[in-house]
């Protein structure tokens, strides 16, 4: 896989920044809750049953385990979460919200759905899908790094003979957009090879 320009770097980099400053996660609490990111990152990942102990948090939400362990009795004295015994292993708990957990898990939900409608208001559909599917897919890489994956070469490409409609203009635009990024040539460029490619 080609190395991304140091622009686009830069530009995730700064998006990345902008988003973790708009969603509040800069706040010492989160969400219109009383608690921090970590806290009520664990009350949506126990919730939604993705975090059934405490050792799937650690795993879940990238801490140490005895950063968990103190969160988790944050939760369980607030009366958030309580913890099970595990039916085969006795030193093994599971964690289950309480009535209490599930109405700030509701809140939690109903804050965050807000939050992304109003921002998606300010797109167009098309607009809506394009970051819904950039993010997801940006996170998933991000995960992959995290686990010391191999990044896949990408299968998803054929070749195709002859010409096809909007072949000539794809084609002038991919090497205007390539080649922008690559040395700064602009209008000129494009045009020149928008001219040749016709």
């Amino acid at each position: 896989m080609p190395n991304p320009s140091a622009a686009l770097v830069q530009s995730l980099r700064q998006a990345s920044r902008h988003m973790v400053r708009e969603l509040g996660f800069m706040q010492a609490t989160l969400a219109a809750t009383d608690y921090p990111p970590s806290a009520v990152h664990a009350l949506l990942e126990i919730g939604q049953g993705n975090a059934l102990t405490a050792s799937d948090l650690v795993r879940v939400l990238g801490l140490e385990k005895s950063s968990i362990s103190r969160l988790v009795r944050k939760l369980v004295d607030a009366g958030e979460v309580v913890e099970e015994s595990h039916e085969g292993d006795a030193r093994s708990k599971t964690l289950r919200l309480t009535r209490q957990g599930r109405r700030t898990l509701g809140a939690i939900d109903r804050f965050a759905c807000t939050q992304v409608v109003a921002a998606l208001a300010h797109l167009s559909p098309a607009g809506q899908e394009r970051a819904a599917a950039g993010i997801a897919d940006y996170a998933q890489a991000l995960g992959a790094v995290r686990r010391g994956e191999v990044p896949a070469v990408s299968e998803a490409w054929s070749i195709a003979r002859g010409y096809r409609p909007g072949v000539i203009g794809r084609i002038a635009e991919m090497h205007a957009c390539y080649y922008a990024a690559l040395v700064g040539f602009g209008q000129p460029f494009e045009s020149l090879v928008a001219a040749d490619m016709a």
